[in-house]
């Protein structure tokens, strides 16, 4: 389950005086509550504590689910929650107590608190993920009562899937270099194979037909080695001086002509240079092209963007300061699934399902590893029936 970035809310809210003050004043007036109770045992203490923290901070009856206290960082998050039911509140789409609810494990056989509960979870409401301490305390006016401590880690979360992603593509990259190396011996013998077999055959020999077809799959086997070298980071660009609008207009024209697609341009006027392999950043363009014209098969607009850009040091990935060229390539298509946005980079993952289109899943990673290989950044923006853009940085030398 998951969540937004949670901010203090830097206001002072009063509790309800059910909950802390009022209550123990009559309980105080009866008896119960001995008057000289320690500042540890005050309402007010424990409600100064709980609303300093940076943290989401609520208490809630362990068998109604009733909200009795929230903190300020909480309120800003979910509102004015007291007095409502937890499970109603906190997680969508709920209809009784959450499946993953700790109650039970808070108390021991005769209902005492027993045991503090850390868990992580990704809140469905706010689509973050939080870091849960859940403890069972006896509350002021003598129920056993659930306190939660829930710690934002989404930027943790994040940096651990960034590193999983890059251990499982280096995986993915060491055996595709074997993979390549295996298939250059072999394309090499079958090419020698068929020049010997020419030799033995006259020219109007009718096998030799067959033998262009061979040779033809051959090459085309040669043209994926030459695109897994590229994923693997082996292959290295052929770097010269572009006009990368230039490079935008002769593509796209090329890749939409007797297409169903409309392609709209909106470039700077004085657009700054790149240092690229035209063939590799041609072979990004025609991809996402081909991403566009799948995401849109009755047709309609793409959009082409390009303009200069200065960035700061870290300001997109580990991209450093200076000038780049920012371009992007919009569609106004079905747009990609919120669950999906961030692997669609992901080595072997096929966003596209059905007949209608099938992928290998590797197109956008070839994508990003060009892109890398030319010290840029590529990023995606995308809303379901909405659309989707990519976005990308190429270092730029910027004309005195």
């Amino acid at each position: 389950m998951e969540t937004i970035t949670l901010s203090r809310c830097g206001k002072t809210e009063q509790l309800s005086e059910t909950a802390f003050s009022g209550d123990r004043a009559k309980r105080t007036a009866a008896g119960e509550i001995p008057g000289g109770m320690g500042p540890e045992s005050d309402p007010e203490n424990l409600r100064r504590v709980l609303d300093s923290l940076d943290v989401g901070a609520y208490v809630a009856d362990m068998k109604t689910g009733e909200i009795l206290y929230a903190n300020p960082y909480t309120r800003e998050i979910f509102g004015d929650v007291e007095g409502k039911i937890c499970w109603q509140v906190f997680q969508e789409g709920q209809n009784g107590p959450c499946p993953f609810c700790t109650n039970r494990q808070l108390v021991n056989e005769r209902g005492e608190p027993a045991r503090v509960v850390l868990r992580e979870f990704k809140n469905t409401r706010t689509q973050r993920w939080y870091e849960c301490r859940d403890s069972a305390v006896t509350w002021f006016d003598g129920r056993v009562v659930r306190l939660e401590i829930a710690t934002d880690i989404t930027e943790r979360k994040q940096r651990e899937e960034g590193r999983t992603r890059k251990m499982r593509l280096e995986s993915m990259s060491v055996l595709a270099e074997d993979i390549v190396h295996d298939l250059n011996g072999l394309l090499s013998l079958s090419m020698n194979y068929l020049s010997l077999a020419r030799l033995h055959l006259p020219p109007s020999h009718p096998v030799l037909k067959f033998l262009d077809k061979a040779e033809e799959t051959f090459l085309k086997i040669g043209e994926l080695c030459a695109r897994l070298f590229t994923l693997t980071g082996e292959g290295r660009p052929c770097l010269r001086r572009v006009s990368l609008d230039a490079l935008l207009l002769d593509s796209v024209r090329l890749f939409l002509k007797d297409s169903q697609l409309k392609s709209a341009f909106v470039l700077a006027e004085r657009l700054w240079t790149v240092r690229i392999d035209e063939n590799l950043i041609r072979q990004v363009i025609f991809h996402l092209l081909q991403n566009a014209r799948q995401a849109m098969p009755e047709g309609g607009p793409v959009t082409i963007r390009a303009e200069n850009v200065f960035l700061k040091a870290s300001e997109k990935g580990e991209l450093s300061a200076g000038a780049y060229v920012r371009w992007s390539i919009e569609d106004r298509g079905i747009g990609i699934n919120p669950d999906d946005l961030p692997r669609i980079f992901d080595p072997g993952f096929a966003n596209w399902r059905g007949d209608r289109c099938r992928k290998s899943g590797w197109g956008l990673t070839a994508c990003r590893s060009i892109i890398r290989m030319h010290q840029g950044h590529i990023e995606c923006r995308s809303e379901p029936g909405a659309g989707t853009a990519v976005i990308l940085y190429l270092p730029a030398e910027k004309d005195s």
